[in-house]
């Protein structure tokens, strides 16, 4: 093998040690949260208060090493840093009034919502805000490259517990959102599906 070719298997290897790492922790800690406050569906939750949210539910079943209450504590050099699979730039923001950011002691970046949206898509039309219990997911922080399904990943709280995003959809719809063409929103589930293997037709 080029050392090129060396590299990057090394990259997708690590990616996904680092991702199936995370994707324990978070449904290791709903676990435990559940215990002590019940199931998440009844869980009194006022989406329009984040903190109090994750300070209750979160907070006590996670080790944190910092907080991010702005996108700069956070280490990015803008609000909204981040690239779909298809190289289009993203809108969404790391930190924001919707949703509560922080680093895990080996560097992985999270951010918990209640609300999502905001702001304007691609083609300038508005982004409703809804309640949206997900989970943003950047394995190296801040570090780039920043792009959906390469080392940024969306997960959502189920009644199943904490699932990647387009979990509920088809292989097809999620192999087609995952590939050079769509956003990579879906990456996670792709992977998983595929046997936590990174497979040719990945947007690598």
């Amino acid at each position: 093998m080029t050392l090129p070719t060396l590299i990057a298997n090394y990259q997708k290897q690590e990616t996904i040690s680092k991702l199936q790492k995370v994707y324990t922790i978070l449904n290791q800690a709903l676990k435990l949260s559940e215990v002590d406050n019940g199931e998440f569906e009844y869980w009194d939750v006022d989406h329009s208060d984040p903190e109090a949210y994750f300070e209750k539910y979160w907070k006590p079943y996670l080790k944190i090493a910092k907080m991010c209450n702005t996108y700069q504590e956070c280490g990015y050099t803008a609000i909204d840093p981040l690239t779909f699979a298809n190289g289009n730039h993203s809108t969404t923001s790391i930190v924001n009034h919707m949703r509560t950011t922080f680093y895990l002691p080996d560097g992985v970046l999270l951010a918990i919502s209640l609300q999502s949206g905001g702001g304007t898509s691609e083609d300038g039309s508005p982004i409703p805000v809804s309640d949206n219990l997900g989970i943003f997911i950047d394995l190296n922080g801040a570090n780039r490259p920043n792009q959906y399904g390469k080392d940024f990943f969306v997960a959502t709280l189920t009644k199943k517990g904490v699932l990647p995003s387009g979990y509920n959809l088809s292989y097809d719809e999620v192999a087609e959102n995952c590939s050079k063409t769509g956003s990579g929103s879906h990456c996670m589930s792709k992977l998983i599906r595929d046997g936590w293997k990174i497979k040719d037709d990945y947007p690598w």
